[in-house]
């Protein structure tokens, strides 16, 4: 069992359309920038972390719930 995340590595795509989501849409406070990156806190304890890729990522979805 998983009972402690602190950091979620993804890819993207495009850094700016995750910055449209995760800071204009749900206001998580970036932690890390660069042109190629970006680190959204999550919380104090957790981040979620995107890396910009040049080729089409499959799949292009992820969801989890987290009770």
């Amino acid at each position: 069992m998983i009972t402690h995340i602190s950091d979620i590595k993804l890819q993207t795509v495009s850094i700016e359309g995750v910055k449209q989501v995760y800071k204009d849409i749900l206001s998580f406070p970036i932690k890390k920038e660069t042109a190629s990156f970006i680190q959204f806190e999550v919380t104090p304890y957790t981040t979620i972390s995107f890396q910009e890729v040049y080729e089409p990522i499959v799949p292009a979805h992820f969801a989890f719930e987290i009770s």
